[in-house]
C-alpha cells in the first residue's frame, strides 16, 4: 500500500473522509428534527363534588373527612360535554398540598352530556358509594379532593 509523506495510507484518508461526510449528514439531519412540548388536552366538564359520611345521604357541604367514620365523594355533572373521559381523583391537605402517601384513583367513564350524571370514585364511575377516603387518611387533619378530567382512556 502506498504511503504518503506523513505516513498515512490512501485507505486511511478515504475512511476519514467518509466518516466526516457521515458525521456532517447526521448532524444536518438532527438540525432538522424538532419536537413539540408535551401537550395534554383537558376537557371542560362542569359540575360539582358531593360528599357523604354514610354513602346514602349526599351534599355539597365543605366536609373535609375530619372525624368521620366514612368519607365518600362523587362528581355530579351539569349538562354539556359527552364522550369518554379519564378522571383523576387526588387527595389534598386542606392547605392545597397533595397527600403523596395516597395514590390517586383513576376513573374511565363515558359522560352522557346530561345534567345530574353521578360519577363515583371507582374504576368505571359506577358502584355507589365508591372509594372510602377515610381508609386512606394518614392523620387526623382536614382534607379535600380534586377531580381532573382529561380526554379518552
Amino acid at each position: 500500500m502506498k504511503k504518503l509523506n506523513n505516513g498515512l495510507s490512501i485507505v486511511t484518508i478515504i475512511n476519514i473522509a467518509l466518516i466526516s461526510i457521515l458525521v456532517c449528514a447526521v448532524g444536518a439531519a438532527m438540525l432538522g428534527a424538532f419536537w413539540s412540548p408535551k401537550y395534554t388536552y383537558t376537557k371542560q366538564v362542569n359540575g360539582y363534588i358531593q360528599r357523604s359520611a354514610d354513602g346514602l345521604t349526599w351534599d355539597t357541604s365543605d366536609s373535609s373527612g375530619l372525624g368521620a367514620d366514612h368519607w365518600y365523594c362523587m362528581f355530579v355533572t351539569e349538562a354539556g360535554f359527552s364522550g369518554t373521559v379519564t378522571m383523576s381523583w387526588t387527595l389534598f391537605y386542606n392547605n392545597g398540598t397533595v397527600v403523596d402517601s395516597v395514590l390517586p384513583t383513576t376513573t374511565i367513564t363515558t359522560l352522557t352530556g346530561a345534567a345530574e350524571q353521578e360519577i363515583f370514585c371507582t374504576a368505571d364511575g359506577n358502584g355507589e358509594p365508591g372509594r372510602d377516603w377515610v381508609l386512606s387518611l394518614p392523620t387526623s387533619e382536614a382534607y379535600k379532593i380534586q377531580v381532573v378530567f382529561t380526554g379518552g382512556p
